[in-house]
């Protein structure tokens, strides 16, 4: 059991607790109560909406079982890079938004930081794999401003951003595809070792 406090820490480190809802069941109460709703024509409509619940939320429970499988296909919908991806980032911003509304923003910024380079790499590592897709470089360069407008010295030296995401944000700021490249072909011959 986490108090929403916690589960708010891991949510920004991305870590043991996600926005995604389909591994989820949230009360009606805090939905009616709070009046959430989800982001309507969004893509990852459930970021920003998850950490709203989990923000009103007194208590978080986990249950560690597995409910819910996902297998997805070689061409898949979620695979491709559609501009579509880029909403994301959009809720990750409503997540700021409504920390602002909070006024709360300036005690979590750091960690709201930790959670767009997150995010952002996450597009990044996608876009390595889909150099082809008409999208690549509208995205890649959305990412790239959007990497350019984080502040450097607040970022590199913070103490409540980790060393692994201060890493995938200075490969992103100087743009070392080639170390993505390498991290996919090590991912890709651990995934073949490990069916052998």
């Amino acid at each position: 059991m986490l108090r929403s406090d916690k589960a708010i820490h891991y949510y920004f480190k991305h870590k043991e607790v996600t926005g995604h809802v389909c591994n989820k069941i949230f009360k009606r109460e805090l939905f009616n109560e709070y009046a959430i709703v989800f982001p309507k024509e969004k893509s990852y409509e459930d970021l920003s909406t998850s950490f709203k619940l989990f923000w009103h939320a007194n208590q978080i429970v986990f249950i560690n079982r597995t409910f819910y499988n996902y297998l997805q296909r070689a061409g898949a919908m979620s695979g491709k890079m559609e501009l579509t991806r880029w909403h994301l980032i959009e809720n990750v911003y409503l997540i700021k938004d409504f920390l602002l509304q909070k006024r709360l923003y300036g005690k979590h910024e750091e960690k709201f930081c930790q959670l767009l380079i997150t995010q952002l790499f996450l597009i990044d590592v996608n876009l390595q794999k889909n150099k082809a897709n008409k999208n690549y470089r509208v995205l890649k360069n959305k990412t790239q401003r959007e990497v350019e407008g984080i502040h450097f010295f607040k970022t590199v030296f913070s103490t409540q951003i980790d060393s692994t995401t201060k890493l995938k944000y200075l490969i992103m700021k100087y743009q070392m595809d080639a170390v993505i490249d390498a991290l996919l072909k090590i991912k890709k011959l651990k995934n073949v070792k490990q069916k052998q």
